[in-house]
Parts: structure tokens; sequence; C-alpha cells
């Protein structure tokens, strides 16, 4: 192997959970690859997705985003840019979405998801997403979001900053939690792919999640991470969901948390 390939172990450097917290069903989805299953060693991916469109909807198409996707990572190893190749993976999704719906007879119209795919290749973090799952990096202290927000609470946050709108007029407005872009079968309006991966260092935490772990602060979360940041990816991700539950939310959504902790020591 070469010198900067990670050997990764499950539950303590990567690992995931999820909640369903008070709604009726489970439509979040999650996986990870197996680091041996790469096509380089060392090679991880995440992909996690947030469903929608009813209680049957939003489970196949989160389930349907993760599985597809997946599908077509292993099956399109020869894609020139790995930008591509993401990208690729990503429109395979969502034309699977739009053909599993097609195929229900109207029983999963409307159906959608959100979708967070990241990969990492020799300390090489590179990512693509669309809607509003988060994706955060913990390093030395500090919490900060890594991926764009493709719903209106930037947006409100933004109008509230320009002094057109008050703090608790954004807090309580209808579409606060409309999302903007999603995968849905149609075309996606927005996409957030960066061409250049970040740089990791040993020690850091990527912090993959949908948008049910938003009942913590970004500052409770850094707070959280800071005071268990040499816990095992397994055990933190329980932690998070904890933290969550017992802020006791009445409508708290699912919360489905993916932690990738990078080993210190490289093989």
């Amino acid at each position: 192997m070469a010198d900067t390939d990670l050997m990764w172990k499950p539950e303590k450097d990567f690992a995931g959970s999820l909640a369903q917290g008070a709604r009726p069903s489970q439509q979040d989805a999650y996986a990870f690859s197996e680091p041996s299953h790469g096509d380089k060693p060392g090679d991880l991916l995440l992909v996690l997705a947030d469903g929608m469109g009813g209680h049957q909807g939003g489970s196949v198409a989160s389930r349907t985003a993760v599985e597809s996707y997946f599908d077509a990572w292993f099956e399109t190893t020869t894609a020139p840019l790995l930008q591509q190749r993401m990208l690729d993976c990503l429109e395979f999704a969502n034309r699977c979405i739009e053909d599993t719906a097609d195929q229900a007879d109207g029983t999963l119209d409307g159906m959608g998801c959100t979708l967070v795919a990241v990969f990492i290749r020799q300390r090489q973090l590179s990512w693509i997403s669309v809607g509003d799952s988060p994706m955060w990096l913990f390093r030395e202290g500090k919490l900060d979001r890594l991926n764009a927000e493709h719903s209106m609470r930037p947006i409100l946050a933004s109008r509230v900053a320009a002094g057109q709108m008050t703090a608790d007029q954004a807090a309580c407005h209808p579409e606060r939690n409309h999302l903007i872009s999603a995968l849905v079968g149609a075309p996606i309006t927005m996409i957030d792919a960066p061409d250049t991966p970040i740089s990791l260092q040993p020690g850091d935490i990527i912090l993959a999640a949908s948008d049910g772990i938003l009942t913590l602060s970004e500052n409770s979360l850094q707070q959280l991470l800071s005071n268990h940041s040499a816990v095992d990816a397994g055990d933190l991700a329980q932690l998070l969901l904890d933290a969550v539950a017992a802020e006791e939310h009445p409508k708290q959504d699912n919360t489905t948390v993916a932690i990738i902790r990078v080993p210190v020591s490289i093989s």
C-alpha cells in the first residue's frame, strides 16, 4: 500500500446510526462501502439520504437512492474524473427514483429525497450533495459546515441579516423547511460538487446527517464533539442521537448520523 492509504476499522473509524424520533416511520437511509471493496486500498464511500413523499414514499426514495448510488459507483470505475463519477452516480440514483415511482401505479407519486455522498481516498475528501442533509468537518475543536444547504433556511437567514424580516418571523415562516433542490426524478436544480477535494488531517471528524440533527445547534454539536473527540465512531454516533432525544422535541424528525474519524496512524 502507498504510505497515504488509510486502514479503516468499522465502528472505530466509521459508523452510523438512525433514530425514528416522533415520526410514524423511518424515512432515512445510509450505507458505507467496505474499504476492502474499493477501487484502491483505503477508499471509503458514504451515502446518506433523507426521504420525503409520505410514509411509504419517503422510505422507498431514500433506500432507492442509496442502493442505486452504490450500484452505479461500482459499475463506473473508469470515469475519467472523480467529480464526474460522483455526478454520474447521482444522476443514476435520480433516474432510479423516477423509474421506481413510475412502476408503482401512483402509490409513490411525489416521492423524493436528499442525498449526500462522501468519498475519501488517500486523505482527500470529496463530496456531492443535493438538499438539506448537512455535512460538517470537525478539526481542532472547530465545527465547519462543508456542503451547501438547498432549502429556504439560508434564504430566510439572509433576509433577516438584511433587515427584511425578523428572526422570529423567519423561525415561524411556513416555508422554512421547504427544499429548493432534491432527487425527485426530474432534472436536479441545484447540486453541490466542489472541484477541489479537501485534504484531511489525522483526527479529523466528518459528520454527515439528516436534518433531524438540527434540533441541536451547531454550538451544541461542536461542544459535544469537543468533549468526545477521542470516542470511537460508533459510540459518538449514539451520543449524538442521545443528545437529540434529550431535547424531547414533540415533532422530532427522523435523525441519522454518520461519523468518519480519520485514523491517526496510516498503513
